[in-house]
């Protein structure tokens, strides 16, 4: 067994062989247990020594450091000529192999996600990923004077605050819900608790009769015309209210409650 470790140490680069042979001799003569650890250590130098680390005729060997081994010592390693080659030509096969798989995707393998047909099986299978469905959703597309009556609304709650009190969730549309509570609502716009409406709490600052007769909401409501809503005209609200409906739905649209141009 030694004289096979000894051969084996021999074979390696003379520069090696001289600053590292005697001590790894000296260890394998140590050694208590099996030396055949030692011996696949020296193989794998033989191999590294002769395949990575050409020797080189103007290559200094390092000093052993302290304390530690001296065959443990890293040597200067500077990758060969050739190795960079052949890593340049594999890149950029690589690279190129890439690149045309990019521009011809027909050349690549498809992946499906699910299942290419439904089988039997423990579990029932409903439905399959590429069964073709039939299209049931519908899709709502406002007319375009909807969106123009919409914007009207907006700007006219601006300074009307009747409208403002009867839309009572905001959507600019007056429901059956809030026809039937527009005596309450219109009741929350009497600040001075006199039981009627001004001109002032209808949103008024001029003369108060030709402004309910320009405001569709406030001149069905103000029956007798004076430019206030009374408490008898308020409790009738709802049934007043009703009379803008042109279409029967139940509820006030703004193309109904706004003033016409």
């Amino acid at each position: 067994m030694r004289r096979i470790y000894s051969v084996l140490i021999h074979l390696h680069p003379r520069a090696f062989r001289e600053q590292f042979g005697p001590e790894m001799m000296a260890i394998f003569d140590e050694m208590t247990g099996s030396q055949l650890t030692l011996l696949g250590d020296a193989v794998a130098s033989l191999v590294r020594q002769w395949v990575f680390r050409p020797p080189s005729p103007n290559a200094s060997v390092p000093a052993p450091v302290s304390g530690s081994p001296a065959f443990a010592s890293l040597e200067p390693y500077r990758i060969r000529p050739g190795a960079l080659l052949h890593g340049g030509f594999a890149t950029a096969a690589l690279f190129a192999a890439v690149i045309f798989l990019i521009d011809h995707p027909e050349k690549t393998a498809r992946f499906l996600v699910g299942m290419e047909r439904a089988a039997e099986s423990i579990l029932p299978i409903s439905r399959s990923s590429l069964e073709a469905q039939d299209l049931n959703t519908t899709v709502q597309v406002p007319e375009p004077g909807a969106d123009l009556w919409k914007k009207l609304a907006i700007a006219y709650y601006k300074f009307l605050p009747v409208i403002k009190a009867l839309d009572i969730d905001g959507d600019y549309t007056i429901s059956s819900r809030e026809l039937i509570l527009a005596p309450a609502s219109l009741r929350s716009l009497d600040r001075n608790q006199d039981g009627k409406l001004d001109g002032r709490e209808c949103g008024s600052a001029g003369e108060p009769t030709a402004f309910v007769r320009r405001n569709p909401v406030l001149a069905v409501v103000d029956a007798d015309g004076n430019g206030e809503l009374s408490a008898s005209e308020i409790q009738n609200a709802a049934e007043a209210l009703r009379t803008l409906d042109r279409n029967g739905d139940g509820q006030l649209t703004p193309d109904e409650y706004l003033p016409r141009p």
